[in-house]
């Protein structure tokens, strides 16, 4: 398969992903953060009266755009090295199975994958969160142009604070794909 249908699925992953899992994120962001729900059921019918349905999709833009690029870059990534992997092993006469790589070479493809798109998942992270959390602060953004056009810019190192722990989370990626075995 080429590195383009690997994007294209990885982008296709990203929107579909988001858009069935971001209100099931928003109620879990504010379960965690507010004692005023007594269930996941009881904070989704609040947020429907007092936000509208619109209030389940709050601050949704930033994960469409980001998840998909990264889905495309884990995807693509992932598949050029398995590629490259599978090249490497028939060089070396190790010929594996269904065209199969070893559980290493898995958990590398994987794991270089989720280093790089940590690199743009930190930034990302933020405005989601940040939005999803606005109804504290008595909604101080409209959405996600506005969060990024006035949150304060006082450095670059502001929108990655966390990127260890988020690289961390995104390189175990390679160990996730190892579980499928």
């Amino acid at each position: 398969m080429p590195i383009t249908a690997d994007v294209f699925a990885g982008s296709l992953a990203g929107v579909f992903g988001t858009i069935v899992g971001y209100p099931l994120d928003t109620i879990k962001s504010r379960l965690q953060t507010q004692g005023i729900y007594s269930s996941g059921s009881d904070c989704f019918r609040k947020i429907i009266k007092t936000e509208g349905f619109h209030g389940l999709f709050r601050g949704m833009m930033a994960p469409i755009v980001s998840l998909t690029v990264l889905n495309s870059i884990c995807f693509g990534v992932y598949g050029h090295f398995k590629r490259y992997f599978d090249a490497s092993n028939i060089k070396r006469g190790l010929i594996l199975p269904n065209n199969q790589i070893t559980n290493t070479q898995i958990a590398l493809s994987g794991g270089i994958s989720g280093a790089l798109q940590s690199i743009i998942s930190g930034p990302f992270e933020l405005v989601k969160v940040q939005l999803q959390l606005d109804n504290l602060r008595g909604k101080k953004y409209t959405g996600t142009f506005d969060f990024l056009h006035t949150y304060p810019r006082d450095s670059l190192r502001s929108l990655f604070r966390g990127f260890g722990i988020n690289s961390l989370r995104e390189t175990s990626f390679g160990v996730f794909l190892l579980a499928f075995l």
